[in-house]
């Protein structure tokens, strides 16, 4: 049996189980065919009938002027093309990739009902200033921002990307993941005290709590609060964003989720790759805009939720009416704030952060005898939502329609393997691998002892279980004494009748 043989008879296996394994094709050939079929000889047929299916590296690189043209066609007013170089041999390689389709230029990274909505993508050799910059700058062009001042960046401080958004949207309000903050902050102070309250730092709405919230933390931990005092609290905490951008999340976890969804196609040929994701993205705009025109209502289900809990935290607070369309709000624990309804504000600053009403506005509101509903922000509105979604990504056609663009043919970038195993996924810390690793992957509903703290049942102190418990052990040692000296007690001299018959001895 030969590679060669083999990709003639398990090609079109191989095509309707794209996630095939090499150690699959190698069960499937040997019990089909009762064949020795060596690893080796896995991997080349598996490499053969990709190369089949998908086309090699080389080739796609060659097409791909001719499918960014193909997505050019399909999807008018989309931004696609490709930049290359020239090596000193006269060879035209590829050097990055932008595009920005049409219909996904009508939302801000994030829709109405706070969901990713991916705006552009890019394929670069590496990740540095250079084409942080570069992608900005499309970026912003495409998008025509001329005033970055309505704008919100969040970013996990790659490198090279501080600068360039520094220099490419100057006035953007420019903030950074907490949860990259923590990682870099539980490195040096450790514990979940520590943890809770840098959180609830970050999550403080105003000034005052959150100087309350830095104390809390400085009389923790002085050397946690000169490290956390050291940040731009602008970048972090809710207490300095800026109000009127409808915006108050702290983490870019929608960054990680669109990573964890193309993460199979990253390994693909480039141009498999770019259909890959066009395909998803085709899929996913179609699922949520026939998901969100069945939905009865006139909020998003995500911001129908939130408000829901704001209308339950209001029926602990007192609103009293002062004049002019402000109340004062007495809430349970002593602290009050004032609602302006004509200016939308709260002195909490939750309704101004993300423009849905907080507990204290839904009192006011509810004392108007008004409905809630209608001082959320236009942005969380379900018709709002269908317009950003209403823009259609048409389908393309498959290699064999495109149109040929005659250009010199490119050649795959130059490629510089380095040692050891290609990583696909992104270097975890070590709370997630100690949290990856608690899985049990026999039992996954069993809930690992990894991270528990042990108690005893015999002292009723943590740290030890009553096996190795001490006082255990003592007192296993005292009892075992106590019970020697009484049977030594026990123990006395025999009678003479009690003695046994000696024969063959003299008195």
């Amino acid at each position: 049996m030969t590679s060669k043989l083999a990709t003639r008879l398990f090609a079109d296996e191989v095509r309707k189980t794209p996630s095939m394994t090499v150690q699959e094709l190698m069960t499937r050939v040997t019990e089909e065919l009762n064949v020795d079929f060596s690893r080796k000889q896995g991997y080349r047929t598996m490499k053969k009938v990709r190369d089949m299916i998908e086309g090699s590296h080389e080739k796609q690189y060659a097409l791909l002027e001719d499918f960014c043209g193909e997505l050019r066609r399909a999807n008018p007013g989309s931004t696609v093309f490709v930049e290359t170089d020239t090596d000193e041999d006269g060879i035209v390689r590829f050097k990055r990739l932008y595009m920005c389709l049409e219909p996904l230029k009508t939302a801000v990274g994030m829709d109405g009902d706070n969901k990713m909505f991916p705006l552009a993508l890019s394929v670069v050799r590496v990740k540095n200033y250079d084409n942080w910059s570069w992608f900005l700058g499309l970026l912003v062009q495409d998008l025509e921002i001329s005033d970055s001042s309505n704008w919100c960046v969040m970013t996990d401080k790659q490198k090279g990307l501080l600068q360039a958004v520094r220099d490419k949207m100057p006035q953007a309000e420019h903030r950074c993941c907490v949860q990259h903050l923590y990682t870099n902050f539980k490195q040096i102070h450790r514990g979940l005290a520590l943890k809770e309250r840098l959180w609830k730092c970050a999550k403080a709405s105003y000034v005052t709590h959150w100087k309350v919230e830095m104390e809390q933390l400085r009389q923790e931990s002085a050397a946690a609060h000169s490290w956390l005092d050291e940040k731009d609290p602008k970048t972090w905490c809710r207490a300095h964003f800026r109000c009127g951008l409808d915006c108050n999340i702290l983490v870019n976890n929608m960054c990680e989720s669109f990573n964890a969804v193309i993460l199979k196609a990253r390994s693909l040929p480039i141009i498999s790759m770019l259909q890959t994701i066009y395909l998803y993205l085709l899929k996913r705009m179609e699922r949520n805009r026939k998901s969100m025109s069945k939905h009865e209502g006139l909020l998003c289900p995500a911001i129908f939720e939130i408000l829901e809990k704001a209308k339950q935290e209001q029926c602990m607070c007192i609103a009293s009416y002062a004049g002019t369309m402000k109340y004062q709000i007495s809430c349970p624990f002593g602290e009050q704030y004032i609602v302006d309804m004509a200016a939308k504000t709260c002195s909490c600053r939750k309704w101004q952060l993300r423009g849905i009403p907080c507990g204290h506005a839904v009192a006011a509101i509810n004392r108007r005898h008004d409905a809630p509903e209608k001082y959320v922000s236009n942005t969380y509105l379900k018709n709002t939502y269908l317009q950003s979604y209403e823009p259609v990504l048409n389908p393309i056609n498959g290699p064999n329609l495109w149109e040929h663009i005659d250009l010199p043919a490119m050649k795959p970038p130059t490629y510089r393997r380095s040692a050891g195993r290609p990583k696909k996924m992104r270097k975890k810390a070590s709370e997630e691998e100690r949290r990856d690793n608690c899985v049990n992957p026999i039992k996954p509903h069993k809930v690992s002892k990894v991270g528990t703290m042990m108690s005893c049942s015999c002292c009723k102190k943590y740290g030890h279980n009553k096996r190795g418990c001490p006082d255990k052990n003592k007192q296993t040692t005292e009892r075992t004494t106590t019970s020697s000296a009484k049977e030594n007690s026990d123990i006395g001299y025999a009678s003479p009748s009690m003695q046994p018959n000696t024969r063959g001895l003299s008195k």
